[in-house]
């Protein structure tokens, strides 16, 4: 019986890496446009195969030297894509759509652009940012680090999490997790049920739960995971991960936009500021948002632990991050 061959990829086309990460309904796709604006960064793609990688080998369900080609292969494919506008976003009403950014005549013109080395040619040329937008990934992100080294950078997003229960609640994903086939989340198999891969560890919780009590305590997870991995990550890693915290953003994007131009080694654009208005920023928030919020959760959560468990993760936010109306 033959060994299995080691596999491997170490040549790339893709020099730098974007991810823009978070939890869903953290404002993400605010980001977008802004970001695209800038120097290099290329138009938002949006493509599930690196989450389910990252998630995947986090689980062992897939070998390391397996994984590692095939994150460096997709980000090469996703470089040299955007140079000839092959797959690129045209629908209007898309977030990662082309004519989200300022650049939409660019892409248009890349259709009838040669492929071929002359593809390569530009590429080295014009240094695109790879500009890839993940969910909730960041807890689980090793093997984009192990893939991409130096490469890669990771924009996280983070909001109050009474901020981001709407999102949840509103569009019933307590109840959608393992039963939506719209939902393209991995899902466990627990005892012949589905759940969300995040409930690992909790399974049974997860299914005894009510569905808004479902959506805290997975906002929770996330949390935690997140918070857990970045707080372990060497040095060097954590100078490629930039928080973001969308209260201080956008209301005072200024101090970030430094930062965030710092990470990426680029700068802004001319066309920024006009971004930065079409996104409403910088903005003036109003943080008695919160009060009602709570009150509104607290009175639909039947479970006295999930709501216990919601004051904390609010005090949590606050203590770590701050509020729109202070200064980290």
């Amino acid at each position: 019986m033959t060994s299995s061959p080691k596999l491997i990829r170490e040549t790339s086309i893709a020099q730098d890496i974007l991810w823009v990460d978070g939890i869903s309904g953290t404002a993400k796709s605010m980001l977008f446009p802004i970001l695209s604006s800038f120097q290099r960064v290329e138009v938002q793609r949006l493509e599930h195969i690196y989450e389910y990688l990252c998630i995947l080998h986090h689980f062992g369900k897939i070998e390391t030297d397996a994984a590692i080609p095939l994150m460096r292969i997709y980000a090469d494919l996703a470089v040299h894509d955007n140079m000839i506008s092959r797959e690129t976003n045209f629908r209007p009403g898309d977030d990662s759509s082309v004519f989200n950014t300022p650049n939409s005549l660019t892409y248009l013109k890349r259709l009838f652009h040669k492929d071929g080395p002359a593809v390569l040619e530009r590429i080295r040329q014009q240094k695109p940012i790879l500009h890839v937008m993940t969910h909730q990934v960041l807890g689980v992100s090793d093997l984009a680090f192990r893939s991409y080294g130096e490469r890669l950078k990771i924009l996280v997003m983070i909001r109050h999490p009474l901020r981001v229960m709407p999102h949840w609640v509103d569009a019933n994903w307590g109840e959608r997790y393992g039963t939506d086939p719209k939902d393209v989340t991995l899902w466990l198999d627990h005892k012949g049920k589905a759940l969300p891969w995040w409930a690992r560890g909790w399974e049974e919780e997860y299914v005894k739960l009510s569905p808004i009590g479902r959506v805290v305590r997975s906002i929770d997870s996330l949390i935690r995971r997140m918070n857990n991995f970045y707080d372990n990550l060497s040095s060097d890693r954590k100078e490629k991960v930039l928080i973001v915290p969308f209260e201080q953003f956008a209301s005072n994007p200024y101090p970030w936009m430094d930062r965030i131009e710092t990470l990426l080694k680029t700068h802004r654009g001319p066309q920024t500021a006009r971004m930065m208005k079409k996104q409403n920023v910088p903005r003036v928030l109003d943080d008695s948002d919160l009060g009602f919020l709570r009150d509104k959760y607290m009175t639909a959560i039947p479970e006295p632990e999930i709501r216990d468990l919601l004051d904390t993760m609010s005090q949590e936010y606050e203590t770590r991050y701050g509020l729109s109306t202070e200064s980290l």
